[in-house]
C-alpha cells in the first residue's frame, strides 16, 4: 500500500530495530494493517500516484496506537519476558514476543521452590502474594515476572494418643 505522510511521526524499523523518521509529504510503502492505521490516524493518506525514486519501504508486525500523537512512535519491535525465581532457585529462559502477540507462560518447570512452599504463578511484582499474570499473556512492554510462592499444606501424619 502506497501512502503519503502528512503529519511527522517516527516508526521502528522491524528489522534493525532503528527509528526512521518520515516528513510531510513523502511517500513510502506500508503493509497494509500499518498504513491503514496511519491513514485512520490522520497521519497518512492513500497515495496511487506513480512511486517516486527512493521510496520506503514500513511493516509492521505487531499493534500499535497511532491515534492520539501528530509525532508517533510505533513499536513494531519485539519485546522481553524475563522470568524470576524470587526467592526460589533456578531459572526459567526468558521469552521474546513480537509486540502485540501473547505467550503462554512458563509453569515454573526449571525452578525448586523455597522450603515449605510451592508455585502458584507468576506476578508484576516481587512482593505479590497472589499470582496476577495469566496466559496467555500479551505484555506492552519489556517485563520481569516474579515467581509467587505459597505454603504448602502439611501432610497428614499419623493421629497421636495420649495416655497409651
Amino acid at each position: 500500500m502506497n501512502i503519503q505522510i502528512t503529519k511527522p511521526l517516527t516508526l521502528r524499523d522491524e528489522t534493525t530495530g532503528e527509528l526512521v523518521s518520515y516528513r510531510c509529504g513523502e511517500v513510502v510503502t506500508a503493509d497494509e494493517t500499518l498504513g491503514n492505521e496511519l491513514i485512520t490516524a490522520g497521519l497518512a493518506t492513500l497515495y496511487q500516484d506513480v512511486i517516486p525514486y527512493g521510496t520506503k519501504n514500513i511493516s509492521a508486525n505487531g499493534t500499535y496506537d497511532v491515534t492520539k500523537y501528530a509525532s508517533t512512535t510505533v513499536n513494531v519491535g519485539t519485546l522481553t519476558v524475563i522470568y524470576d525465581a524470587n526467592g526460589g532457585t533456578g531459572t526459567v529462559a526468558a521469552q521474546t514476543v513480537i509486540a502485540g502477540n501473547s505467550i503462554e507462560l512458563s509453569d515454573g518447570t526449571g525452578l525448586t521452590a523455597p522450603e515449605g512452599k510451592e508455585f502458584a504463578g507468576w506476578a508484576t511484582e516481587a512482593t505479590a502474594e497472589e499470582a496476577n499474570v495469566t496466559s496467555p499473556y500479551t505484555p506492552t512492554e519489556n517485563v520481569t515476572l516474579h515467581a509467587v510462592w505459597t505454603a504448602t499444606t502439611p501432610e497428614a501424619g499419623p493421629e497421636t494418643q495420649e495416655g497409651t
